[in-house]
């Protein structure tokens, strides 16, 4: 009967060490987790920032070609404005003398 109890005590003992250690490590386990969780949460943050200076950079270059383009249309669409006034200016008399001998006639 003494070594039934000695054994039952031995069992207990083992069992509350087998506790404490599980406890131990389930502890660890949810620290991994949380720091885990607190790293992926910042990595994320992370790369939405790079994302978003990313697109603005893009945005801002894409914005740079479009003023070169509209720019560009500007000075074509003056010095076109212009040819057109040089060659109605230059077509002008002609056509007026025209004009004028078909009502005198």
């Amino acid at each position: 009967m003494e070594n039934e109890k000695q054994l039952i005590e031995i069992i207990s003992q083992k069992e509350g060490e087998l506790r404490v250690g599980s406890e131990t490590v389930i502890r660890e386990a949810e620290q991994i987790v949380s720091r885990s969780r607190t790293e992926a949460a910042r990595l994320i943050q992370m790369a939405e920032e790079e994302g978003k200076a990313a697109a603005d950079d893009e945005y801002a270059r894409q914005m740079q070609i479009l003023d070169g383009d509209i720019s560009r249309m500007k000075k074509e669409g003056a010095a076109e404005l212009e040819a057109i006034r040089r060659e109605g200016t230059a077509r002008l008399p002609p056509v007026a003398e025209e004009i004028i001998s078909l009502v005198i006639g």
